[in-house]
């Protein structure tokens, strides 16, 4: 079993801090480190807020082993043009140790403080789906794209240079259970349909079925935070090892 770090980069991260984090993870044998992505807290004060994407060029560039990403970076002040394009870059300066952890947005203030437009749960996952659409195809397609949606467009588009790792770094999104995440490794054939309609109905007994199907054992109670990688931040576990493709 692997342990990582999980940090939400709004709580006073700068770069001090976020420096002296890296190589701690770095040094002490961590398998990774992840962050969230957000502009402010839900509440005031105002502190510290270092940016998500600069942060992990730096790491890439002062790091060898450690695997890392954001979790998540939305759609909603994140245009996935610019996503897919500082994914594949980064991954690249890394060697390939990225994970590209995308969500919806939820967050009221930091969308009201910026003049981002949040939109309704329903619109914001209609927006999700089609960034991802977006990202996968530019990740993953070595041909000109054509996309016309609600809120994203793309005519021949093609990202160059080309991601070394085919396809890019992998791309995982999260559906919330009572106090878990599961992590959906998406590709271009997955439907945002499928997200939606389990982030409806998953319940961790849930978890436990889908854990006897693709790790092969039952999983109760605290057991649940047990399959593949632990992310450990202050409060909360993620699960991040049960994979759909």
């Amino acid at each position: 079993m692997d342990i990582a770090i999980m940090i939400e980069g709004q709580n006073g991260l700068n770069w001090p801090r976020w420096k002296k984090i890296v190589q701690l993870v770095e040094d002490l044998g961590f398998a990774g480190l992840y962050r969230s992505d957000h502009f402010t807290n839900s509440n005031p004060p105002d502190i510290d807020s270092l940016d998500l994407w600069v942060s992990f060029t730096w790491l890439a560039g002062n790091t060898k082993r450690i695997e890392f990403g954001p979790l998540v970076t939305p759609f909603s002040f994140r245009h996935p043009v610019h996503t897919a394009r500082m994914a594949s870059a980064i991954d690249d300066l890394s060697n390939g140790r990225l994970t590209l952890g995308l969500g919806a947005g939820w967050q009221d203030r930091e969308h009201e403080n910026f003049g981002f437009p949040l939109l309704d749960l329903d619109g914001r996952f209609r927006r999700m789906e089609e960034g991802l659409e977006v990202v996968t195809r530019l990740l993953q397609s070595d041909q000109p794209s054509d996309f016309s949606g609600e809120f994203y467009t793309l005519e021949e588009a093609v990202m160059v240079p080309r991601p070394n790792r085919p396809g890019g770094p992998p791309i995982l999104s999260g559906i919330l259970l009572a106090l878990t995440w599961i992590y959906l490794y998406r590709t271009l054939s997955v439907s945002t349909a499928s997200y939606m309609t389990l982030m409806s109905m998953m319940t961790p007994i849930m978890v436990s079925v889908l854990a006897m199907l693709f790790l092969g054992e039952r999983l109760v109670g605290i057991q649940l935070a047990g399959a593949g990688m632990i992310i450990l931040s202050a409060a909360v576990i993620y699960l991040s090892d049960i994979a759909y493709t």
